[in-house]
């Protein structure tokens, strides 16, 4: 379940890729990566490491929003399948995901 109001934005899912292999500031995180039709959002599942889920219980997929690409600016670039995204003097690599495929 995502925490997002994808109607208040007039959004469509185009591509959903769950444990998406996302590199930010040479920091690498496991994200849920979701193309719409206006934006690129990275969602981070806050259950994937609760203690409960060990124990028996099953806890279900939360994903909140982490942060949210403008399609409209997008400066970015793909190599060997992989897009690289210039946002806010920050370098941001999607692995494994060319976003030519779903633009």
């Amino acid at each position: 379940m995502y925490n997002y109001d994808f109607k208040k934005n007039e959004e469509q899912i185009v591509l959903e890729k769950e444990n998406g292999i996302v590199e930010i500031k040479d920091n690498t995180y496991n994200l849920s990566i979701v193309v719409t039709n206006k934006n690129i959002l990275l969602f981070n599942n806050v259950n994937k490491n609760n203690p409960l889920s060990g124990r028996g219980v099953l806890m279900p997929e939360e994903y909140y929003l982490e942060l949210a690409i403008p399609l409209q600016t997008l400066d970015y670039e793909v190599e060997d399948n992989n897009t690289i995204i210039n946002y806010k003097n920050a370098e941001i690599v999607l692995y494994d995901l060319n976003i030519n495929e779903c633009l």
